[in-house]
């Protein structure tokens, strides 16, 4: 089995909304990684990989795919419990202690990165276990990806001590940020959702002995590591996935959007009267303040996602023409979104376009949106540089 390097996350990003829908043909899907816990068919996996789903599947290493019942749910720990019905014992991964884990311990992330119909697992270490709120967090500085979600995190025992979610954001200057590491929910957390297991065997738990290689690691989890599809976007659309009995696409779209920057703990504002809906988001990062911005255009059916006002250049500036052979170097240099400059206000903007045919998954939007943030405040010198005349202009709104 193949270990997966690391990739560039917005270069990789442009891949996202397309894998899972290329790789079965059958359009657009929620995807993520789960594990099974019990051999009658019990998986666990991450709440936002299922979240408002319609119907859910789950994909076993022989390809075979069953569909799934979500049992039970666990929000505030981002965890959920599901069910398949299988004519077989299933191979199931041993539970571990995540009490027990500690800085520089070997770890494994197994997982589905980017809809990909191939498991991939990356060996690290655990960096820290850090409190978040109530909740404690494992970190470690195993590589994983959208699609990593609710995968196992493997101790050298071959037992799950945690559940992969994300990358950990952090407070700077009191706005929430990515801080570049990976973060995986103990184990612990979903002990008590796995009590709802009829006559699950907890005398098991962290009992496992004797250490194993990383192949041996990757031999023995990887049939009990599950690929979880669901459909709560409609293939094809936006429509349908705010809830049932809303049918406008405007309205459709703004009420996803806004239940992916929930769960991002993304602080934004919406403008529901403006010609073409607007939300509004800020985030402070190494070189700037941003002011990220979403617009909904009901007529076109499109989303786009774009640093507005990201720099001014007035069709009268003396660099124009070095700052807009920039902006195209730029463009052909970068895998996610364009920058362009607008004649009529001079203003420079770094966007994204979402069509319908795209559909908009959680972890491709969440991926995207901080890719367009981290590209554009790296290149925001280099701009700034250029667009200055006189006093350079500090602000980004």
């Amino acid at each position: 089995m193949s270990r997966m390097p690391a990739r560039s996350l917005w270069a990789a990003a442009a891949l996202i909304l397309g894998a899972a829908a290329m790789a079965r043909g059958d359009g657009p899907k929620s995807y993520g990684t789960g594990f099974v816990v019990d051999q009658r068919g019990y998986i666990l996996t991450n709440e936002h990989v299922v979240h408002r789903a319609k119907t859910v599947n789950v994909v076993f290493s022989g390809r075979e795919v069953l569909p799934a019942t979500i049992l039970s749910t666990d929000p505030e720990h981002d965890l959920a419990l599901l069910k398949v019905e299988a004519q077989r014992p299933l191979p199931i991964i041993p539970i571990g202690t995540s009490a027990e884990v500690k800085r520089q311990q070997r770890v494994l992330a197994m997982g589905f990165p980017f809809g990909e119909d191939a498991i991939t697992s990356t060996s690290g270490r655990i960096v820290s276990v850090r409190k978040e709120g109530a909740s404690q967090l494992i970190v470690t500085d195993a590589v994983v990806n959208p699609g990593n979600s609710g995968g196992p995190l493997l101790n050298d025992h071959g037992e799950a001590v945690g559940v992969i979610r994300s990358l950990l954001l952090a407070e700077v200057g009191g706005v929430r940020v990515k801080a570049g590491e990976i973060y995986a929910i103990p184990i612990s957390f979903a002990l008590p959702m796995m009590a709802a297991i009829p006559g699950y065997d907890f005398s098991g738990v962290g009992r496992a002995r004797g250490r194993l290689e990383l192949d041996e690691l990757d031999a023995g989890a990887s049939p009990a590591v599950v690929q979880i599809l669901s459909d709560r976007v409609k293939p094809g659309t936006i429509d349908g996935a705010a809830g049932e009995g809303v049918s406008e696409f405007g309205k459709n779209a703004v009420a996803l959007l806004t239940s992916y920057l929930d769960r991002m703990d993304v602080e934004y504002a919406v403008d529901p009267k403006a010609e073409r809906p607007f939300i509004r988001t800020q985030f402070k990062m190494d070189n700037a303040v941003h002011h990220p911005c979403i617009v909904v255009d009901d007529k076109r059916q499109l989303v786009y996602l774009f640093l507005n006002r990201y720099l001014s250049a007035p069709p009268d500036h003396p660099r124009l023409p070095e700052i807009t052979r920039a902006l195209m170097e730029y463009n052909w240099r970068v895998n996610l979104g364009k920058f362009e400059w607008d004649k009529s206000d001079g203003e420079i903007r770094y966007s994204y376009v979402f069509t319908t045919e795209n559909g908009l998954g959680f972890e491709a939007f969440e991926a995207i949106y901080y890719a367009l943030l981290k590209l554009g405040d790296s290149l925001w010198p280099e701009l700034t540089k250029l667009t200055q005349t006189g006093e350079a202009e500090q602000e980004t709104d």
